[in-house]
């Protein structure tokens, strides 16, 4: 299964949106596919975590401040 990046494009101050195509492009050419998911409002990460962990994927990362970091490891 591919590795889901969870994606707050509003950290940063809408950094990590302006940056986020040459970071996943780094990471696709490291890892080969890879699915995105984007948080739409407060605590979205955690629900996206959580149904990635239950579908089986091994391997989920978020990308964002340390809200994200913090919701996808709940």
């Amino acid at each position: 299964m591919k590795p889901l990046f969870i994606v707050n494009p509003r950290s940063g101050g809408g950094r990590t949106a302006a940056q986020l195509e040459a970071l996943l492009g780094v990471a696709r050419s490291a890892l080969g596919a890879i699915d995105v998911a984007h948080t739409e409002r407060p605590r979205h990460a955690v629900e996206i975590a959580r149904d990635a962990a239950l579908e089986g994927r091994e391997t989920i990362v978020a990308v964002g401040g340390d809200g994200s970091i913090h919701e996808v490891a709940n």
